[in-house]
């Protein structure tokens, strides 16, 4: 018995795979990450600090009056924006502008024993309605300082421009906050936008802040998606070899052969006889014309 099977070809274009590689990298969304200091200098979207009275902000590795005390190397860009509402304060807040479909605003957490005010109580208004709120009890368990902790996330927006708005101590408790960085999802060529704000002399002693943007994130955030664009080419080109190496292996290997030898054993009268013995148990095949049980072929 002989069996045969044909191996199908496949031949994918390059460009159908780049393609669809490119398309899946920019149907997805791009992260744009607004830092606390920087901002996002991609598109032109800086934090706007305000509170009131004024000069409630302060950039923390800079601050030396300031009590919580975050590694520097822990935190987004190495920097943080640090405020405390008490009883003394009317309004600590910041804004951040973004273009996209969706939010998410990380702070860094106090767990240290220190006497001063550890407490985190946020509130969030998206586009002037209320969103939410945020609270953090410190813990003496855990680290003293807890890192890239996200106190706010939404990703079921319309694909346009807003505002989220941060509330220090919305409840009138007091309240610290570690503000590091946020970031928006855009599902576009190009966020675009631009700070209304001027940048200030000193971010110690002003109640709006927006701070210019250095050259180094342009090369970043530039050299991140060609990276992802050629990984993706990469990873195209490497299916695409595979499936050729495929389509063009010599013909003796497009066909399979497989000889099947019936095993036999020997049956009444020298006659060899399959194995599975299909007529076992039954009665020989007669014919009338031969005369009953008499066989043709036997004398």
């Amino acid at each position: 018995m002989v069996s045969c099977t044909t191996r199908p070809r496949w031949r994918i274009s390059p460009l159908i795979l780049f393609g669809f590689a490119c398309l899946t990298l920019v149907s997805g969304g791009i992260n744009y990450t607004i830092d606390d200091q920087y901002g996002d200098p991609f598109n032109g979207f800086y934090p706007l600090y305000t509170s009131t009275p004024e000069g409630r902000w302060s950039l923390g590795p800079e601050c030396s009056r300031c009590d919580s005390k975050p590694q520097i190397a822990f935190a987004h860009d190495g920097t943080w924006h640090d405020s405390t509402f008490n009883n003394d304060t009317i309004q600590v807040g910041l804004d951040i502008p973004f273009n996209g479909t969706a939010i998410y605003v990380y702070c860094i957490m106090d767990n240290t024993n220190g006497d001063y005010t550890r407490f985190t109580n946020l509130s969030f208004a998206l586009d002037n309605q209320p969103v939410g709120s945020y609270s953090h009890i410190p813990n003496y368990a855990l680290l003293p300082f807890q890192y890239n902790v996200l106190v706010y996330g939404n990703d079921k927006l319309e694909n346009g421009a807003h505002n989220l708005t941060v509330i220090v101590g919305g409840s009138g408790n007091s309240s610290l906050i570690l503000f590091d960085y946020a970031v928006y999802t855009y599902e576009g060529e190009a966020a675009g936008g631009t700070s209304t704000s001027t940048p200030p002399p000193s971010a110690s002693t002003t109640a709006s802040i927006a701070i210019t943007k250095p050259s180094s994130n342009d090369a970043v955030i530039i050299g991140s998606v060609l990276g992802g664009v050629l990984l993706l080419s990469a990873t195209a080109m490497v299916v695409y070899m595979w499936h050729l190496k495929q389509s063009i292996r010599p013909a003796s290997s497009m066909w399979r052969f497989s000889f099947v030898k019936p095993r036999h054993s020997r049956g009444h009268d020298g006659f060899s006889m399959s194995e599975s013995r299909l007529n076992a148990g039954k009665t020989p095949y007669s014919n009338p014309f031969w005369g009953g049980a008499k066989r043709p072929w036997k004398k």
